[in-house]
């Protein structure tokens, strides 16, 4: 998902002045969209969202430096860190409405996030209570009741695999990592929910059932519910693989967060009085999640490597390849060199960066493959690694000296104009620079008259008395693109 956005990078100045929206404008969404979900949702998401800083970030960096050993103006190298940030906003922006298209949501899930407990374990939701009904025409009461704990909760278990059939966020809501009630699972014509939204349920009816504590507990790409007996202290954990019992493909992961509710202590009062409890039962501290968030990736395992199998291993370079085009065009926007993809130079150069891009994408795709087959808590971490290894290598002013690109600092330096200009609205693209006036260019032609002239009575020829050699030394150079002399 984070390299499909670069490819609206590398359009973005063209697209820019079509729609007539200014850069900085889009980039500034996609900054500030991006830093509040990342404070809002605190957990394995937020830590997961630092990938799209992490692919242009090192880049700009490792571009500072270089341009500082280069002696580049103070004032150009602010313009150009200043400009590649607008252009890591819009792939931000692109990223975050990609995986977060619904806004709509986001101030319901602002507010559940700071309200967890009494917004996600609903109990008395009529909802619940009409399934704790269901449940009952299903499961005889007094027989459930006689059962042995461990024999109850696997009963429970299998009824909410049975009646709220697994269905992904984004498939139904246009958002990834959303804090599911029982009331959005539960509606009539929808009945579904992701593994957050079984947890809320199956959590809800728990103590809807009585009897129970119930937690909800969250893992890095899994939630599942924990049980413990009142009256026994027995403890069981419920759609922990995610198959309604003791089977099931979600392999085992350390615990970001787990959390319980208790029964308000008043009615008629506000929301803080009535729910002054500490229900956070577990939160893992920052580090230690951002390490599970990075090493917890056994979707790879579940549903990537199936896909793999009997010869379709191939696919690995079809992506590799087309990853690599998409990084190549970042690139070139990167270094300010989209305009010049008109002309033959600057489809060479890109082809130069696809071709390296699409080696390092093909290689990270492969190596992704042996994480997942020999130890998949290391296959995000190495996707992550390697991709910005080549994202950094392939936006490189080095490399991009190798290829002959012309350095974007001479480009965004000329009277801010160029690719600059063209960043923020102006007129006048790179490709297609400023037309001098007719006056002007008869006063370039007069200035060049007299320069020429000046040389030629300053260096005449000369002869001594033991040679005659006639020593002329013009030395020719460019001014605005134009030749003169000095």
């Amino acid at each position: 998902y984070t390299l499909c956005c670069c490819a609206a990078v590398g359009c973005s100045q063209r697209m820019m002045r079509l729609s007539a929206i200014p850069l900085w404008l889009v980039a500034l969404f996609g900054w500030l969209y991006w830093l509040a979900t990342f404070l809002t949702f605190w957990n394995f998401i937020s830590w997961a969202l630092l990938i799209g800083p992490a692919l242009f970030v090192p880049a700009i960096v490792k571009s500072y430096a270089y341009n500082a050993g280069k002696k580049v103006p103070p004032a150009t190298q602010q313009k150009l860190v200043a400009l590649r940030l607008q252009y890591g906003g819009v792939l931000l922006a692109a990223l975050m409405l990609l995986l977060f298209t619904n806004l709509s949501l986001f101030p319901q899930q602002l507010y559940r996030r700071l309200h967890r407990s009494e917004t996600t374990i609903t109990p008395h939701d009529p909802l619940v209570l009409k399934l704790r009904d269901r449940f009952f025409t299903e499961v005889n009461e007094q027989r459930y009741r006689a059962m042995p704990f461990k024999e109850q909760m696997l009963t429970v278990d299998k009824f909410i695999f049975r009646t709220v059939q697994w269905k992904s966020d984004y498939s139904q809501f246009k958002l990834i990592g959303l804090l599911l009630a029982p009331s959005d699972v539960l509606q009539p014509d929808r009945m579904a929910g992701d593994c957050q939204g079984q947890a809320a349920v199956t959590s809800s009816l728990l103590f809807a059932l009585g009897g129970v504590q119930a937690y909800m507990c969250e893992t890095p790409f899994h939630w599942w519910t924990h049980a413990v007996s009142l009256d026994t202290g027995e403890e069981y954990t419920l759609n922990a693989h995610g198959n309604g019992g003791l089977d099931g493909s979600v392999k085992p992961q350390p615990i970001d967060m787990c959390y319980t509710w208790y029964e308000p202590r008043c009615t008629n009062c506000s929301d803080i009085d009535a729910h002054n409890f500490e229900t956070i039962f577990y939160m893992a501290p920052p580090i230690r999640a951002f390490m599970i968030a990075y090493s917890g990736m056994h979707m790879f395992y579940r549903e990537l490597l199936p896909k793999l199998q009997n010869g379709k291993q191939v696919l690995l370079v079809v992506i590799g390849a087309a990853l690599g085009a998409l990084v190549a065009v970042f690139a070139s926007a990167f270094q300010l060199d989209v305009a010049t993809w008109k002309t033959k130079d600057g489809l060479v150069r890109l082809l130069k960066r696809f071709i390296v891009a699409a080696v390092g994408c093909v290689l990270t795709c492969v190596g992704l493959y042996f994480w997942i087959v020999l130890f998949y808590p290391g296959s995000l971490i190495h996707t992550v690694m390697s991709t910005v290894l080549v994202m950094s290598y392939v936006c490189s002013d080095e490399f991009n000296v190798l290829i002959g690109t012309p350095p974007p600092s001479r480009t965004i330096s000329v009277g801010g104009g160029g690719a600059a200009a063209e960043a923020d609205g102006g007129s006048h693209s790179a490709a297609q620079p400023r037309q001098p006036t007719q006056q002007q260019q008869q006063s370039k032609q007069q200035q060049r008259h007299q320069a020429l002239l000046s040389v030629q009575d300053e260096y005449k020829p000369s002869t001594s008395a033991t040679t005659a050699t006639t020593r002329l030394y013009p030395v020719v150079g460019t001014r605005d693109d134009e030749p003169y002399f000095t």
